[in-house]
């Protein structure tokens, strides 16, 4: 009877560890459990916050975007008058050099008149 006593009373020691270390891990996982809800509130993105995020910066690109397109009105329009300018410059110096090639040539041509009518 002794042993049988010992035996249950052994059993009983052996069931009661297991009991205190399925208590410990039962404390160690509601712990986990707890740690893991506080990170998932401290991650949980807010969708209206984020639409509203969304609309700011898609209205601030939609600016910029009319911003581009007012400079490019701009720079177009000044590509064109220097465009302009450039033409008129080479219209200026062709008359310039056909009014000098003139002036030359009736230079050329009294010389040359000069010279015929002194050996004469």
């Amino acid at each position: 009877m002794r042993n049988k006593s010992k035996d249950l009373y052994e059993n009983f020691l052996t069931v009661d560890r297991g009991i205190i270390v399925m208590d410990q891990n039962i404390k160690a996982l509601k712990s986990n459990v707890i740690d893991l809800q506080e990170n998932i509130d401290k991650t949980k993105i807010d969708p209206d916050k984020v639409f509203k995020e969304l609309q700011e910066k898609q209205i601030i690109i939609e600016k910029n975007k009319e911003i581009i397109k007012e400079k490019m009105k701009i720079l177009n329009g000044r590509n064109r008058m220097l465009q302009l300018s450039m033409n008129r410059n080479i219209y200026y110096k062709k008359v310039v050099y056909v009014l000098l090639s003139v002036v030359i040539s009736i230079i050329v041509i009294i010389l040359f008149a000069l010279s015929f009518f002194k050996n004469n």
